[in-house]
């Protein structure tokens, strides 16, 4: 039985180096990627556990923390166009290489029934300058995104088959 319908952010964190065609040194930002599902709250309290994905995505985080996201080789393991993230990683296409890999990749995670993967938010902060460094936020929308994931999964796995 659900109580109500409700969303749930679930924040992970990580430092790493990238440079851009406008600004081509090189250099370090926290990250935070913020995922929000949308689903009913469940008997047990919950719309989905967050140790469950915590443990899809510390493994990814573990990869990244501290490398140069510039041809870095998980990103780059992803399908077009997900894959831009490693030859443009600004925090939109990282967004939606995060959702990508959250809800269509290989380590992609089994969602409780009804609830889904509403948005991916990716914010940036420059570390070592000073408090007017580059700051950024972007937010994907699954709505705008979820057809094309879906079309090229099951392209992939046809393909497979």
């Amino acid at each position: 039985m659900y109580l109500a319908m409700a969303r749930f952010y679930a924040p992970v964190r990580f430092k790493a180096d990238h440079l851009l065609e406008f600004r081509p040194t090189r250099h370090t930002h926290e990250w935070e990627v913020t995922f929000v599902f949308k689903g009913p709250i469940a008997d047990n309290g919950v719309i989905i556990n967050l140790l469950d994905v915590k443990k899809a995505l510390d493994p990814l985080v573990q990869k990244l923390e501290g490398t140069f996201l510039n041809g870095h080789p998980e990103i780059l393991s992803a399908p077009e166009p997900v894959c831009a993230a490693a030859r443009v990683p600004t925090c939109e296409n990282l967004a939606r290489y995060f959702y990508w890999y959250l809800v269509a990749g290989d380590h992609a995670l089994e969602f409780p029934e009804h609830v889904t993967l509403e948005q991916v938010h990716v914010q940036l902060e420059e570390l070592g300058r000073p408090a007017n460094g580059e700051r950024g936020y972007a937010i994907v929308d699954v709505t705008d995104f979820l057809p094309e994931l879906l079309r090229r999964r099951h392209l992939q796995v046809a393909r497979l088959g």
